[in-house]
């Protein structure tokens, strides 16, 4: 039971400790910009959408496994994994045409390309 708890504790810990080392780096003014908190505010948002997409499409599996005879399940398993992707593809889309309004209005943080803020290749208030 211990090992349990003291296993436990320490796969919470350690990575704790491990970001506890580089500490927090001060944001300064000119660093800070809309383009930067409107480009953090997507990918945290298309992260949540790629998630829940994840989670339908197991749920669907799931469906899919154990309805096998009734078609009921079948049929709305199916109708969930379109709209899993249907999601997915607006999240996408939505991150695309977001990225490519930043860069073409200036607002994009500095010195990043289109393909960083498309794939999501900026880290944070670094650039």
């Amino acid at each position: 039971m211990t090992y349990k708890l003291f296993f436990l504790f320490s796969f919470f810990l350690f990575p704790i400790l491990i970001f506890a080392q580089s500490g927090i780096k001060p944001i300064t003014p000119g660093e800070l910009s809309i383009g930067l908190v409107i480009y953090n505010i997507t990918n945290w948002l298309l992260g949540l959408i790629v998630a829940l997409s994840l989670l339908l499409v197991v749920y669907a599996a799931f469906l899919i496994l154990l309805g096998g005879a009734e078609p009921g399940n079948i049929s709305k398993a199916k109708s969930i994994l379109i709209w899993a992707a249907v999601a997915l593809a607006l999240g996408l889309g939505a991150r695309i045409i977001i990225s490519l309004t930043l860069y073409f209005t200036g607002l994009a943080p500095r010195g990043a390309s289109i393909f960083d803020l498309i794939f999501g290749l900026l880290s944070g208030t670094d650039k």
